[in-house]
């Protein structure tokens, strides 16, 4: 069973995106590889890997930056999007514990990424901040 760093090689040698846990990263390495196998006109079994599945609670909660986007498009899925573009946003705001529906939340943060359908990159972003 390779080490997170040896499928971390991998994909980086693949110029593939190297963020995420273990189960991830090997799922991405997995689907480069056999794309590449596509691409090259070979039809091979590839060797120690698994489509093991982590319980929910073990989903990734990697860190990304809008700012300098990593992801080699080659490597993600090369099913056709319903979609021209897609955004993503994240709401920032106040809150309190045991609160309730009743409290007066405020957004402090919105940022919004605009990305394109076809290509998976980032097209526009903005980010507006609450001034009160």
């Amino acid at each position: 069973m390779p080490t997170v760093e040896e499928v971390r090689q991998a994909l980086a040698e693949l110029g593939c995106d190297t963020r995420g846990r273990k189960y991830v990263l090997k799922k991405r390495l997995r689907e480069a590889k056999k794309k590449q196998t596509v691409k090259n006109g070979k039809t091979e079994v590839l060797e120690n890997e698994s489509s093991e599945q982590p319980p929910a609670e073990q989903f990734p909660d990697t860190e990304t930056s809008i700012d300098n986007p990593s992801i080699n498009v080659s490597c993600l899925s090369s099913k056709p999007q319903p979609f021209d573009y897609y955004l993503f946003f994240d709401v920032e705001a106040t809150c309190e514990e045991n609160a309730g529906f009743d409290f007066p939340n405020e957004i402090i943060e919105f940022p919004v990424v605009l990305v394109s359908g076809k290509t998976f990159e980032i097209v526009d972003q903005v980010v507006e901040w609450n001034k009160s």
